[in-house]
């Protein structure tokens, strides 16, 4: 949360599909209603956001494989390669996970999966544990949160160093 996930995979989207070389689908799972049809990132105070259309939609009982499959099919055009990528990956299945492999093995289309590691109790996400399981590679997208970071032994001074973890307060504390 806050890290500029959403923001880096609209940049992700935009600059591989710019030149027409690749054939890019974006995805999230039908439960992250948060935006609908899009993805948004709020940015500076909140105020400025961005907001791009989804592709698909991924439901509980959808093949993720086929949907991809069939959305690259409607847009194959001229593009040499064929990306998928997917927001809020967290929120996927272990199915969901194995489906979009297949689409790196099998169907020659890079995927990349942007969402959160761990909950706020720091327990990993269904979808998160088999990207971790399966991925080529793994980046972090780390942010600073000098506010409320927490650091040097969990002693509740603000701090300047990488915040790996998010916290729900409920007033205030």
């Amino acid at each position: 949360m806050g890290q500029g996930k959403s923001l880096e995979l609209m940049r992700q989207a935009h600059t591989l599909s710019e030149k027409g070389r690749w054939n890019v689908v974006v995805g999230k799972p039908r439960s992250d209603e948060k935006a609908g049809g899009n993805i948004e990132s709020r940015f500076g105070d909140g105020a400025q956001t961005t907001r791009r259309s989804v592709d698909v939609l991924i439901g509980p009982d959808d093949d993720a494989r086929q949907l991809i499959l069939a959305a690259l099919a409607r847009t194959a055009e001229r593009a040499q390669s064929f990306a998928a990528i997917i927001d809020e990956a967290q929120f996927l299945s272990h199915t969901h996970i194995d489906q979009l492999r297949q689409l790196v093995d099998e169907d020659n289309v890079s995927v990349w999966a942007y969402g959160l590691r761990t909950d706020f109790q720091k327990n990993l996400f269904e979808g998160s544990e088999r990207l971790f399981a399966l991925a080529d590679s793994a980046i972090d997208l780390s942010t600073i949160s000098p506010e409320l970071a927490i650091c040097e032994g969990f002693a509740a001074e603000p701090c300047e160093r990488k915040a790996i973890f998010n916290t729900r307060l409920v007033d205030d504390e």
